[in-house]
C-alpha cells in the first residue's frame, strides 16, 4: 500500500472522527475523575404494579402513554430491582422496586455530562450504537495506518519502535498491579 494512500485513509478518517473520539476521551477522563454528571429524579406514579400475565414492555408503555404521551422508548433495562426505559442519553423513566412488589415511577433528567457519559458506556439510541460499532472499526484502521506509516519513516523508524515497546511494556505492568 503506497503512502500517499495510508496517509488519506488516516487523514480522513481521523479528521472525521476527531469531535467523537475527544468526546469519548474527555467524558471518559471526568468519569475516572468520580465527575459523572447530575440526574435529577421525579417521582411520577408511588403504586405501579407489573402483571406476569403480559410484557413487561407493553406495560411501561401503556403507563407513559397516561404520564408523557409523546414519549417513546426503544428497550428497557430489567435489572430486577429496578427497570429503566432505554437509551438513558435524554429523560427516561426509572421503575424501583418497592418491598410490596409494586413499583415507583420516576422521571430522570440527566444533565449535559451524564448524557455524553452515557453515550461513552453505549447507552444510547440504536443509530448511535451503530455509529460507536462503526468508530472502534475505523479507530483500530487509523491506529494501523499510523504504525505503517510510521515504520516508513527511516530516520525514526527505530525512535518509533522503541517508544512503542516502552508502552507495550508499561501496559502490560499496569495490567499485572
Amino acid at each position: 500500500m503506497s503512502r500517499k494512500l495510508l496517509f488519506n485513509i488516516h487523514f480522513y478518517l481521523s479528521s472525521f472522527f476527531t469531535p467523537f473520539l475527544l468526546l469519548i476521551a474527555i467524558t471518559g477522563t471526568f468519569y475516572l475523575f468520580g465527575e459523572k454528571g447530575e440526574l435529577k429524579s421525579t417521582l411520577v406514579n408511588d403504586n405501579f404494579t407489573i402483571s406476569s400475565d403480559s410484557s413487561k414492555k407493553e406495560q411501561i408503555s401503556s403507563l407513559l402513554k397516561n404520564i408523557a404521551p409523546d414519549y417513546n422508548f426503544e428497550y428497557l433495562k430489567d435489572r430486577g430491582s429496578s427497570i429503566q426505559t432505554r437509551p438513558t442519553t435524554r429523560d427516561y423513566y426509572n421503575f424501583k422496586k418497592n418491598k410490596d412488589g409494586s413499583f415507583s415511577v420516576y422521571k430522570v433528567q440527566p444533565n449535559f455530562l451524564s448524557r455524553v457519559i452515557e453515550v461513552h458506556k453505549g447507552h444510547g439510541p440504536k443509530a448511535l450504537k451503530l455509529f460507536q460499532k462503526v468508530l472502534g472499526f475505523s479507530l483500530i484502521i487509523i491506529v494501523l495506518s499510523g504504525l505503517l506509516m510510521s515504520l516508513q519513516m527511516k530516520k525514526r523508524v527505530k525512535s518509533f519502535v522503541v517508544s512503542m515497546l516502552i508502552g507495550a511494556i508499561s501496559l502490560a505492568f499496569l495490567f499485572y498491579l
